[in-house]
């Protein structure tokens, strides 16, 4: 993302926040503009506190260590850019509240739910890089010097990558839910009128409310935005295959490669051997002088020399296919 394309992102939250605040829907509004507010922040941090160099705009928090977009950091920068969004719209709907001193009631929960989102978008963020770490240290010559493109968020070493596909859909998705479950929770906030209901809003999980309501309790209202358990047992099954396919196969073709790479190093060192003792015998040999043995030993060394030839077309053949495969 360039400096062009982050001013027009903040233009457009800041223009939809003010729209949707002139038609009542503060909830929504609180909410983009802690985003936009994030951002600033952030910026602010980056360009001005630390003063970092960009060498791809703001998108450069999103390049792995192989230096294209990572899947995996791109989850876990926008879980948390979510989470501490979520926290900041909070502080705001208490501001926008309209009872006196209601910023009094803040307290910084979370649910079971978002955290366990957080760790794991965390978690897997983390095993991915070492995956990658160890793969750089272990093999520096197959990583690809290219520039990071976001098309690489769906893209193996061999095309697209299911396991990243199916890993984004349900990212998206599950922001898109939390996201609700936020907007309705500031919406809660904004609309208490008894100090008592805050306690309950910042301490009650989804299965309390519901246990509340059940029991007649008709003063609770809302609860911690969470994510269903299935849900997130289901992102963690998506994870997992993520980092299993790319604990695996990468590693099978890279070692392939390596090991046709060393056999190709070995044949042609011989086939140079061969060729520099076959011409070191012609060399001695008159011409009219060959014994029968320097005649078979000349033969041989032809054949060796031919079988090694064609050895080393079929290892080139075969790099060639190795290297198609992986781009």
């Amino acid at each position: 993302m360039n400096k062009n394309a982050f001013i027009i992102t903040n233009a457009v939250l800041a223009i939809s926040a003010l729209i949707l605040w002139l038609k009542d829907e503060k909830a929504v509004s609180v909410f983009l503009i802690s985003i936009l507010l994030l951002f600033f922040i952030f910026w602010i941090l980056v360009r001005v506190v630390f003063r970092v160099k960009y060498t791809y705009g703001i998108s450069d928090i999103f390049i792995g260590d192989e230096g294209g977009f990572s899947l995996s950091r791109l989850q876990a920068v926008v879980w948390a850019f979510i989470i501490i969004a979520y926290q900041l719209s909070v502080a705001i709907a208490l501001g926008v509240n309209q009872m006196p001193n209601a910023m009094y009631y803040y307290e910084l929960t979370f649910s079971e739910e978002t955290l366990f989102l957080l760790g794991l978008s965390l978690g897997s963020y983390i095993s991915v890089k070492g995956i990658t770490v160890d793969k750089i240290n272990k093999h520096p010559e197959l990583i690809k010097h290219r520039k990071p493109k976001f098309s690489d968020i769906i893209i193996g070493d061999n095309g697209i990558d299911f396991s990243r596909v199916q890993m984004l859909i349900w990212t998206v998705i599950a922001l898109f839910v939390f996201s609700t479950k936020v907007v309705y929770f500031i919406n809660e906030i904004i609309g208490v009128t008894d100090p008592s209901q805050f306690k309950v809003l910042f301490n009650s999980n989804v299965d309390q409310f519901l246990e509340f309501k059940k029991d007649g309790n008709e003063t609770t209202k809302g609860h911690l935005p969470y994510l269903p358990w299935s849900f997130l047992v289901l992102m963690g099954l998506s994870q997992g295959a993520y980092i299993g396919k790319k604990l695996i196969p990468t590693f099978k073709l890279d070692d392939l490669k390596l090991n046709k790479e060393e056999e190709l190093r070995i044949t042609i060192s011989s086939l140079n051997t061969k060729k520099a003792l076959l011409s070191n015998i012609l060399t001695k040999t008159a011409a009219n002088n060959i014994s029968e043995i320097d005649r078979k030993n000349i033969a041989n060394l032809e054949n060796e020399i031919a079988a090694a030839q064609k050895k080393v077309e079929e290892l080139n053949k075969e790099m060639q296919l190795i290297q198609e495969y992986k781009k």
